[in-house]
């Protein structure tokens, strides 16, 4: 009876969290003006949006526009989508801007993926069902028109433009493994790229002869900003040797876009030492070379 009870409880408070997530959500941005295209700031989702054109066309007709963000418990939800109807020569242009998109993190470039089975007419696919997201080009040869699609956690129901749009299985089943050309796989751990990283960086490094130490940085107001921390066993030297973490997955203590000042090796090439400006204080965080851990932040 106790075990019934017991499971009775936790069913019921995980029925009110998931009722809590979907009630508990506040839009934060809705934009349909066109002139205010492009204007994602705001956006923070894991894409760079590279599928949309960086400004619509002065000869685009028929253009509809949607821009809406969703704050929600678990995070942002999001559903972008334009609708341009093109002449020959700029359909001609855009369609080959979309054939040629790619994404490249580290050593390793991804592709757009030209798609002709999964939508209604043939599409530049972007993301398909990872982690609930969605980015894709659905283009009409005979009509000269072009549909440009992101969405992230957004119900069926929540979808303002026409579900046709849509591919069959949007928002069913898991979408862990699902494709996003953003997404690069270092030893079973993803790095996502997203909008507002440029992906050139600073970088500094020591090496022990086995394994480089790396400190990636972006620059901002004139100071290195940490962005990553990587370690790579050169032994082989195939991209798939990278061990990566990004800084907020390995370190919750704050070493999160800070200041980046100093990096040495240990005498005894066992040791890394990352120094770092946090607060107006030189912190250190000390790494292991040859596993990885990290002993000691802000000591």
């Amino acid at each position: 009876m106790k075990k019934r009870t017991a499971f009775f409880l936790l069913f019921l408070l995980c029925v009110t969290f998931i009722s809590a997530c979907s009630q508990n959500k506040k839009v934060v941005k809705v934009v349909t003006d066109i002139s205010e295209y492009g204007q994602f700031d705001d956006f923070k989702g894991p894409s760079t949006l590279s599928i949309f054109p960086d400004t619509i066309l002065d000869s685009a007709q028929n253009v509809k526009y949607y821009y809406g963000s969703v704050d929600s418990i678990l995070g942002n939800d999001y559903q972008i989508y334009l609708e341009c109807n093109y002449s020959d020569n700029d359909y001609k242009k855009e369609t080959e801007r979309l054939s040629k998109i790619t994404e490249t993190y580290l050593n390793r470039t991804n592709s757009i993926r030209y798609d002709t089975d999964t939508f209604i007419c043939p599409s530049y696919v972007a993301v398909l069902g990872n982690n609930q997201t969605y980015e894709y080009a659905l283009v009409f040869n005979e009509e000269k028109k072009i549909v440009y699609v992101f969405t992230q956690f957004m119900d069926r129901d929540d979808i303002v433009f026409d579900e046709q749009y849509l591919p069959p299985n949007f928002m069913e089943g898991d979408s862990e493994h699902g494709f996003s050309i953003y997404a690069f796989k270092y030893d079973d751990v993803y790095m996502v790229n997203s909008r507002g990283s440029n992906n050139v960086f600073n970088k500094h490094i020591v090496s022990n002869g086995t394994y480089n130490f790396y400190v990636f940085t972006e620059t901002k107001n004139d100071k290195e900003i940490i962005y990553r921390i990587v370690i790579d066993n050169m032994f082989p030297s195939d991209s798939e040797a990278f061990k990566e973490w990004t800084i907020n997955k390995f370190m919750g203590s704050g070493l999160v876009k800070t200041e980046f000042s100093d990096l040495k090796l240990s005498p005894d090439n066992k040791t890394v030492t990352v120094t770092y400006i946090k607060d107006g204080d030189f912190k250190t965080a000390l790494y292991n070379m040859e596993d990885y851990t990290n002993n000691s932040i802000g000591k």
